[in-house]
């Protein structure tokens, strides 16, 4: 899934993508963190010339605590499979570092809202 990642949000061109599709340890990767059951638990990716859109394989990572995508170029619309991380508690997105939501409780609500939607609108810009 992280190569899926890497491959969308043009990989090649970040500032630093070491170790990123390589057979080292996820936890080896650039800004990378795993449990102790080697499963990702933060990306840390703000600042690091990401581009395009946030595939939507991201919500497979189901561990997923922290993710910081701010301060890079995202375009297009947060993926519906992005709700389903239930583990999230923070999740930055912004120029500045300003969350989107802080604590799962608030995206289990906001899920049951987009759910009920007919065609979701979340963008970034």
């Amino acid at each position: 899934m992280l190569e899926i990642l890497y491959d969308e949000l043009g990989g090649n061109g970040w500032t630093d993508n070491t170790n990123w599709k390589t057979d080292k340890p996820l936890d080896e990767w650039y800004r990378v963190s795993t449990n102790t059951d080697g499963r990702v638990d933060s990306l840390n990716l703000g600042g690091n010339s990401l581009t395009g859109e946030i595939p939507p394989e991201l919500g497979d990572l189901s561990n997923l605590a922290q993710l910081f995508l701010d301060s890079n170029s995202l375009t297009g619309k947060i993926p519906i499979d992005f709700l389903e991380l239930w583990s999230l508690s923070g999740v930055f997105l912004g120029p500045q570092r300003r969350p989107l939501c802080a604590g799962h409780n608030r995206i289990r609500r906001l899920a049951g809202r987009i759910r009920g939607l007919a065609r979701p609108e979340v963008r970034l810009s």
